[in-house]
């Protein structure tokens, strides 16, 4: 992980999608936090996902790319020592493919020194940002005695078990294996078909996973009434952070309510 003596040395670069006005406000507001916290001579830098054309199409900006050796590179052809990526995984590997340069960001990725080049956010992190991964982790933990009471039952949509089918012919909820942000989310009851539903928007084609249906608390937030769900960090084990998230909706979508915390020091739960 970077720290502040890497951004002082070396510069940051922030990775946005272009077509994600939350995106560039998030990068905005971060480069200001390292401004008016860490040092106001850091060389931050915005950069774009893909190249930038006027309607001539002749170009007006490049976005990120790889040089030669694999290395990712900014709109001016530099290197970029540290890089603080707001995009998705998942979607930088889609663009990346489309553009015939995965095997080049794969190679460097898996490169054993890439002290040279640091990404914050790590790649495992596509393992947990996996919804399949809540069906291994009722597998393993459902029993556990701390666990298991924080876990809701989660099978792949595939899955013809007694157990699976079960939860399949009730109220329950339907989630892309890849998605975000409740895209392509579902709350389903068999007998009158979707109770709430998100466009799937280009999601689901990696399958889908049924989980139980959990009713989220309602709270007035002024005239409103909004379902509330919270988020948690850790950092090196520590607890560093919680928002809570507030929608009109029972699936939390992208323009909900945030309201994020930090948490100064460890908390003992």
């Amino acid at each position: 992980m970077a720290n502040a003596c890497d951004f002082k040395g070396r510069g940051v670069s922030f990775l946005v999608d272009e077509t994600l006005e939350e995106d560039l406000e998030m990068a905005m507001q971060l480069i200001q936090i390292l401004h008016d916290e860490v040092d106001d001579q850091i060389y931050t830098q915005i950069v774009t996902l893909r190249d930038d054309y006027d309607e001539d199409g002749k170009l007006i900006s490049r976005g990120i790319g790889l040089d030669s050796e694999g290395y990712l590179v900014d709109g001016q052809n530099d290197r970029m020592p540290i890089i603080w990526k707001i995009y998705d995984w998942h979607n930088i590997q889609a663009d990346m493919a489309s553009d015939r340069s995965t095997t080049a960001l794969v190679n460097r990725l898996e490169k054993d020194d890439i002290s040279d080049q640091i990404i914050i956010e790590p790649l495992w992190k596509q393992v947990l940002s996996n919804k399949g991964a809540m069906v291994y982790m009722w597998q393993w933990f459902r029993n556990h005695p701390t666990y298991g009471q924080y876990l809701l039952p989660t099978y792949f949509e595939t899955d013809l078990s007694m157990e699976a089918t079960q939860l399949a012919v009730g109220i329950h909820i339907r989630k892309p294996i890849i998605g975000h942000e409740g895209v392509g989310i579902s709350i389903l009851d068999p007998a009158v078909g979707d109770i709430e539903a998100k466009p799937a928007l280009g999601y689901g084609e990696e399958g889908y996973i049924l989980q139980e249906f959990f009713e989220l608390p309602v709270a007035a937030l002024g005239q409103q009434r909004q379902h509330y769900m919270i988020g948690a960090w850790s950092v090196d084990g520590e607890a560093a952070g919680i928002v809570i998230r507030g929608d009109g909706s029972r699936i939390t979508g992208r323009y909900c309510t945030i309201i994020p915390h930090i948490v100064a020091g460890a908390i003992q739960v």
